[in-house]
């Protein structure tokens, strides 16, 4: 990247940035989301800054990226939060089970359910609200693969969970 193109993505960041975590707020109804959503968007333009700079709406394409991001973002926090409904209607079923004692009740069923490394995905992303990017991240995968491991994790203990009632 040559200074002027540095130069000009800070003025467009400077003159823009309040405005545009506005335009995430609508999607988010969040404001710590949107300013994350709306930083995500800039690192992403800035990533791809030819593209960016290469656009005759940059404005559009910020507001695109932040528009996709804010989906991904509430697609996460509505899996995440099925998820948690989920794993509380367990908790009849948490007292049979001992293994795991230092286990919050409504995990406890999940941990007999689940192999180690599954049962560590669903605990750290549902029950201690980690981000999936973080966890992939320990886990040595994409973001993409710990979102799909963890879908169909949620499958596989709803399918048990039908097989008990």
């Amino acid at each position: 990247m040559t200074r002027e193109e540095a130069a000009r993505f800070e003025v467009f960041y400077r003159e823009n940035f309040e405005k545009l975590v506005g335009y995430a707020y609508r999607f988010l109804k969040n404001w710590d989301d949107a300013k994350e959503v709306t930083q995500e968007a800039f690192l992403t333009a800035l990533i791809r800054i030819d593209r960016f700079h290469a656009s005759e709406n940059q404005q559009g394409w910020i507001k695109s990226a932040i528009r996709k991001k804010a989906q991904n973002l509430n697609k996460t926090k509505a899996i995440r939060s099925q998820a948690i409904v989920s794993v509380n209607e367990t908790a009849p079923f948490a007292a049979e089970y001992d293994r795991y004692s230092n286990v919050d009740t409504p995990f406890a069923h999940c941990a007999e359910l689940l192999g180690e490394q599954e049962f560590l995905l669903i605990k750290r992303i549902f029950g201690e609200g980690e981000t999936y990017r973080d966890v992939a991240g320990e886990f040595g995968m994409t973001e993409g693969a710990c979102r799909k491991r963890v879908e169909r994790i949620i499958k596989k203990l709803r399918e048990q969970w039908d097989e008990e009632r």
